[in-house]
C-alpha cells in the first residue's frame, strides 16, 4: 500500500514539472509571438492596425490589445473591452480634420496634457456593431467609435493614441 502511494506522488509531482514546463515554454512562445506582432504592426496601415485591434479584441487577446495603443495609452483597455464582441465592423471612415478639431473642448485639454511628439496622426470614426456578453457602459447595436490613431517616428507602428464613443 504504501508503495502505491509513493508511485502516486511520484507521478503528480512528474505531472506538475511537466505542467510548470509546459506553462514556461508557452509564456517564452507568447514573448517571441509579441515580438513578432510588433514587426508586423509595422507593415499596417491605420485602417489596418483598427481592424487588427478589432480582431484580437474579439479574441481577448490583452498582450496584442496593448500593444496596438501608443505606449503612453496602454492603460485604456477595460473591462468592458472584454465583455463585448465587435465581430461586425461596418465602416471605417477617415475624418478630415486635425487631430484635436474632432475633440470636444473639454477633451482636447485631457489630450493635450497627454500629447506626445509624432510624426502623423490621423483620426477615423468606426462603426460597428457591439454585442455586449452583459451591459456594461451601453446596450448591444450598432455604435460608431472614433479612434485618433498616431506614428510616433519612422520606427514605431501606427497606434491607437485614443478612442471613444463621441
Amino acid at each position: 500500500m504504501l508503495v502505491i502511494l509513493v508511485v502516486m506522488a511520484i507521478l503528480a509531482m512528474c505531472l506538475l514539472i511537466d505542467q510548470n514546463t509546459e506553462n514556461n515554454a508557452m509564456e517564452n512562445n507568447d514573448e517571441v509571438n509579441i515580438e513578432e506582432y510588433k514587426i508586423y504592426l509595422l507593415t499596417l496601415t491605420p485602417e489596418d492596425v483598427i481592424v487588427e485591434y478589432i480582431k484580437v479584441e474579439n479574441q481577448k487577446d490583452i498582450a496584442r490589445m496593448k500593444e496596438a495603443f501608443s505606449e503612453r495609452r496602454r492603460d485604456i483597455i477595460k473591462d468592458s473591452d472584454l465583455q463585448r464582441d465587435l465581430s461586425n465592423l461596418i465602416s471605417i471612415e477617415y475624418l478630415e480634420m486635425s487631430f484635436n478639431e474632432h475633440a470636444t473642448t473639454q477633451y482636447i485639454d485631457d489630450l493635450d496634457e497627454r500629447m506626445v511628439e509624432y510624426i502623423g496622426a490621423a483620426v477615423f470614426d468606426v462603426t460597428y456593431d457591439v454585442k455586449y456578453k452583459k451591459t456594461v457602459t451601453q446596450d448591444s447595436g450598432v455604435h460608431t467609435s472614433t479612434y485618433w490613431m498616431i506614428k510616433e517616428n519612422d520606427k514605431t507602428p501606427w497606434q491607437i493614441y485614443e478612442r471613444g464613443f463621441y
